[in-house]
């Protein structure tokens, strides 16, 4: 693989000056432009854009964490978020926790080592004191998640509540045989334990009909 010094020394210029052009420097000539340019097509160069993020102290890479992206609701929020990062001239780095509390930690670290520039958090596996910890690094937002003792930017719904509403609803409107599944463990404090805290005051009246502990299905994910 090249080297920008042999792309310098073929273009017939110094390293400097080809890292500039590499940079967007605005004070090189057109020769000394066309001339990188060929040097770069005849040894196939394709520069690392880690090290020119680190060069130019900008980073245009955002990770996102979701714990499996197989779920209709993770990949159309990726979706979006996708959509909207790449009008903003942003890059999109995706990683499944598969609630793997290592796979949070790793994107953690690409942080902290500055390959991205911020983590919108769709997922939370660790503990909420290691993710502030680390916001000194760059932007960390939670997205889908709630965290009261936690001192980052949040964005939620009210899970709690429209569990209740949803599972009401069903309930007035004559549904008898109901079941709950949750991708947690029902579990306070587990994947979903918002949605199963809005479920649980209904419990007793799903009883009522026929609901029974055999309705309930945890660690649930789509296939």
């Amino acid at each position: 693989m090249a080297t920008i010094k042999e792309v310098a020394k073929l273009a017939g210029l110094s390293v400097s000056t080809v890292s500039r052009y590499l940079n967007n420097h605005p004070y090189i000539s057109e020769d000394k432009k066309n001339r990188i340019k060929e040097a770069m097509e005849e040894l196939d160069y394709v520069p690392s854009s880690i090290a020119t993020q680190l060069r130019s102290n900008k980073n245009n890479a955002i990770g996102v964490l979701v714990s499996r992206i197989i779920n209709p609701f993770f990949s159309n929020l990726v979706d979006s978020i996708e959509r909207n990062c790449k009008n903003l001239g942003y890059k999109v780095l995706i990683m499944q926790t598969y609630d793997d509390d290592k796979a949070e930690l790793d994107m953690l670290n690409l942080l902290k080592q500055q390959v991205i520039s911020g983590i919108i958090m769709c997922s939370i596996e660790g503990d909420i004191s290691r993710i502030v910890s680390f916001q000194k690094y760059g932007h960390i937002v939670l997205c889908n998640e709630r965290e009261p003792n936690g001192d980052i930017p949040q964005i939620y719904t009210n899970q709690e509540s429209m569990s209740y509403e949803a599972t009401q609803y069903l309930i007035d409107n004559g549904y008898r045989k109901i079941a709950y599944c949750t991708g947690g463990n029902l579990v306070i404090g587990s994947h979903g334990s918002y949605r199963t805290t809005g479920f649980n005051p209904l419990i007793t009246v799903c009883a009522m009909y026929g609901f029974a502990c055999s309705c309930l299905f945890s660690n649930c994910f789509t296939k």
